[in-house]
């Protein structure tokens, strides 16, 4: 009984051993043995643009620092930030009570100063006809010529008077016409069209001739405003051109160096630099003073490598290639990308790190390709000379 049922097991398990001996007679090739068609690129140094970027913020280049003429309690602020003003607009009013009081004071002083040009012309008037009678008496003898020379002093003096109250009447005349002046200073109006975007001076305070209450700043004059360090403002220069990529417009705009500042920052080690910007007129409507951006500077050229973007394969993370050996055996070889470059109209991707000149590469490399593959070679056309970068 137990000897027929282990030959019935033995019947029920004979087409599943039949199975398992197929199957292993079919090998399974492995990445060793296995062949793939694939295109070459051979890795050659290639000069590239050698470019520095350094962060900023668009600026207006015509800023101003507006301020009283006069001494005085400020009245009113009629602006507030953020407002657009033209060019003789209101902005503040400073209490004129002082200013009228000093034109009442220069009135006084004209009236004083025209009474006593008038009592200087009288006296001279009496002194001349003094000196005319006298002279007449002394031609004939008639008076000492003490008494003669007393009446031409009198007259000399009466004449010098009468200079000096002329002049003091020019002088009191000049006073109130300043006085004057001071009172139109109350007005404080914007000097040129603008944005204000500070307001440094509140109602009730004193305004102070020489310190600002305002700053405006005109929307028509922007430029782009960064910091070279010490290491790239030497290369540098007035007229270069730059890349300017302002994140609120998501797009590049050009822009030129319009100024290099030679003086440094001694805590910092950095140089000022200005771009004078050259967008569209759309760009121009949608750029605003404050935005925040990055300017790309053009420092020379340098020898680098760069490989089309589609040898490059992402696995696990990381960025690679297949590099081809001298059996022509595939590996997989991790690289450090860089930036990329536009050359003759092709993208292509720098290689910062990873590859050597000479190194044979897959193009149109595909997830299916493994370490170990042998590699049917047909070359691949030569990587284009660069025209820029972007």
């Amino acid at each position: 009984m137990k000897s027929r049922a282990l030959l019935l097991a033995m019947f029920a398990a004979a087409p599943l051993l039949v199975g398992c001996s197929d199957e292993a007679a079919t090998p399974v090739p492995s990445p060793e043995t296995r062949q793939v068609a694939v295109n070459v690129l051979a890795v050659t140094p290639t000069s590239l643009p050698r470019h520095h970027t350094a962060t900023g913020s668009v600026v207006s280049d015509h800023r101003l620092m507006t301020a009283s003429r006069v001494m005085g309690y400020i009245k009113a602020i009629h602006v507030q930030e953020g407002d657009f003003v033209a060019k003789g607009d209101l902005l503040v009013s400073i209490d004129p009570a002082d200013i009228e009081a000093g034109i009442a004071q220069a009135k006084a002083g004209l009236e004083q100063a025209q009474a006593n040009q008038r009592k200087a012309t009288s006296a001279l008037v009496d002194a001349t006809a003094d000196y005319e009678r006298f002279k007449g008496l002394y031609e004939q003898n008639s008076v000492p010529k003490r008494d003669f020379e007393k009446m031409r002093l009198r007259y000399q003096v009466a004449q010098q008077d009468v200079q000096a109250a002329e002049a003091g009447v020019r002088q009191a005349q000049a006073g109130l016409t300043n006085a004057r002046d001071q009172l139109k200073y109350a007005a404080i109006t914007a000097p040129a069209r603008g944005v204000v975007t500070q307001k440094l001076k509140s109602s009730g305070d004193i305004a102070t001739p020489g310190f600002p209450i305002l700053v405006i700043e005109s929307p028509d004059q922007l430029i782009f405003r960064t910091q070279a360090r010490e290491q790239q403002v030497g290369h540098i220069a007035i007229g270069d051109a730059v890349e300017l990529s302002i994140d609120a417009l998501g797009h590049p705009i050009p822009g030129k160096v319009s100024q290099v500042v030679p003086s440094g920052d001694p805590a910092t080690h950095t140089y000022l630099v200005k771009v004078a910007l050259a967008p569209s007129a759309e760009d121009a409507r949608a750029l605003k003073a404050g935005m925040f951006g990055r300017a790309t500077f053009t420092l020379g050229s340098e020898d680098g490598m760069v490989i089309p973007p589609a040898c490059i394969v992402e696995k696990g993370g990381l960025s690679g290639v297949y590099r081809i050996d001298e059996q022509g055996k595939l590996a997989f070889q991790m690289v450090r990308l860089g930036r990329i470059f536009t050359l003759q109209g092709t993208p292509m991707q720098e290689i910062v790190a990873g590859l050597e000149a000479g190194d044979r590469i897959v193009v149109d490399a595909t997830l299916t390709l493994r370490t170990g593959m042998t590699a049917v070679v047909a070359p691949a056309p030569a990587a284009p000379a660069p025209q820029g970068g972007e």
